[in-house]
This record gives structure tokens, sequence and C-alpha cells, in this order.
């Protein structure tokens, strides 16, 4: 009998270079390709998801600081580093001590495993918001309990800007909603069904705007009224876009092209377009002014900054 065996890796490499600095490995569990977490530094450590543990390492030389088991497999949702927790989808939302990895609380209001928890803060309090499987979910970090729920749900991550949110619903009659949150609770404002096979982009709201790309359609809508500024079918599926210096960069035709679009409500404008062959689930990721793709076989950096 043949016996499937796996390793959960970290690696971290030079952003200038390429070269790689450590790399941390632990007895993993094969899971498929559905794992698809993204690691995150917080607090000079590495917080990442394996197989069926978390891990966390130290980020100057990737020695183990500690594991730990999660309840769920085929982790997509990626950690939240706050409050002294760790938070993670894994089956249901779980919270680790940050230093041990003991789980503090885990909830049974918020179940998933591809959206990843965002931290809220309004009126001096903050809050977890995550998506579950057909609801947006709000919690108190402390002990989890639930604060309120809203329609919505899926694989997407929720976006949040003061006591506005945008959510991407798996659910095609809801699609592209608009909310109106509070410590109290939240309301939709505004709803685009969407037909879709894929819905796990995560949308953006950038000045008073709501930026979508995916589910095959790229759109701006107006954050307050829901008011569509203009809408394309577009190859655009899975990952997430994201804005800088008033441009928005995201995937077409499976990752094979990087498109630059004008981040303008006046009208879909499209300023480059450039062929990279990367891979389409990973998101593209700019830090620096130094743009990271995720290709078939390494990582890609290529140079966004402008000269002087």
């Amino acid at each position: 009998a043949t016996r499937k065996v796996a390793q959960d890796v970290v690696v971290c490499l030079d952003a200038i270079t390429g070269k790689t600095l450590w790399k941390a490995e632990a007895p993993g569990e094969p899971t498929g390709r559905r794992s698809s977490s993204t690691p995150c530094v917080a607090n000079g450590r590495v917080y990442a998801v394996g197989g069926r543990q978390a891990h966390c390492v130290d980020v100057a030389t990737g020695k183990p600081v500690w594991s730990a088991k999660i309840p769920g497999k085929n982790v997509a949702s990626s950690f939240l580093v706050a409050e002294g927790k760790a938070f993670v989808m894994a089956g249901r939302l779980v919270a680790l001590d940050a230093n041990s990895g003991k789980v503090t609380w885990e909830s049974n209001d918020a179940r998933g495993g591809n959206s990843s928890p965002v931290l809220w803060a309004i009126g001096g309090k903050k809050f977890i918001i995550v998506n579950a499987g057909r609801e947006v979910v709000c919690l108190n970090p402390a002990d989890g309990k639930l604060v309120w729920k809203v329609k919505g749900g899926g694989d997407s991550t929720p976006v949040v800007a003061g006591n506005r949110m945008a959510v991407y619903s798996r659910d095609k009659k809801i699609g592209l909603a608009g909310y109106s949150i509070s410590a109290m609770g939240a309301k939709m404002l505004w709803n685009i069904p969407l037909e879709a096979r894929r819905t796990q982009s995560t949308p953006v709201i950038y000045k008073g705007h709501v930026y979508h790309a995916g589910s095959d359609t790229q759109m701006c809508v107006e954050m307050e009224t829901g008011k569509v500024k203009w809408k394309e079918v577009r190859q655009s599926n899975i990952s997430s876009p994201f804005i800088a210096d008033g441009r928005l960069f995201t995937f077409e035709k499976k990752g094979s092209e990087l498109v630059m679009l004008r981040a303008d409500p006046l009208a879909h404008y499209e300023i480059g377009k450039a062929r990279v062959r990367a891979m389409w689930c990973p998101s593209p990721v700019l830090s620096r002014g130094k743009l990271f793709l995720r290709m078939a076989n390494g990582v890609a950096c290529f140079d966004l900054a402008e000269k002087r």
C-alpha cells in the first residue's frame, strides 16, 4: 500500500535577492491543494497554518516557538494576530494564545475554513469579523462571544472601513453587498447579485467606493448608495486585487496577466497589462514598491517603485 506523507514548510526569502534565509519544517499531513493559507508576520514571529497544525516560528531565524493542532483541515483562512491571540478559521473560528499556541476559545457561531478574520475597532472597542457559511459574524476577541450576525457568508474576507463593511457572498442572490455596522448590530444597505462559480476574491474599499475583481466581473460601486459606477466582464477570479497609488492591480486569465486599472469611479480605464504567468489563486502583494507573485515553481519579484 502507498503511504501519503507531507511536510509543513515555511520559507523566508530575502526580498532584494530572493535568497533563502531560512526554512522551517515540521511533520505534516497531506490535505490537498485546498490548503492555501497565507502566513502572518507579527511581533517578530511568523504564524502559519499547515496540514492539520498551526505553527509559530521566529521571524529572524525560523526556529520553532510552538506548534498546535487545529480542529479543521483544508484550511485556506489566514491568521490574524491581535489582542495577544492568533485567530484563524479552521472548520470554525479558533483563537490561540499568540505566545503558547494553546486554544483560548473556539466559536460554534462562526464555522468555515476559507475566509480570514479581520479586526474592527470602533468607539474604543475591538471586535473580530469573519465570514461564516451563510452569515457575516462579529465576535468579542476576548471570549469569542457572539456580538451580532447578518446575512452574507462565504469564502471571501470581509472588508471594513469605519462603520461600513463590504462583503462578497457565496450566495448568488446576495453577491456583492454593503453594510452599515455598529457595536449593536449590522444592516445590509445594498446588494448586487452575482452569478459565479468561484467566490473567493476579496473586494477593496477606497475613497468611498467598493472595487471588486472576481466572478468574471470587475466593478466599482458607491459605498453609501450601492450605485454601480462601472462594470466590465473580465476574466478575474479567486485572487484578490489591491490598490496602490490610485491604481488597482488584479490578475486576469488564470493569473497569466496582471492588469493595472485606474481606481476611479468615473470609468473602467486600463492603464497597463503585463504577461506574468503567475498562479491564479494566490493574490499579488505589494511591499515597499516591490510586487511579489507566486509562480508555479517559486516566487517572482517585480520592481514597481518610481525611479528618482
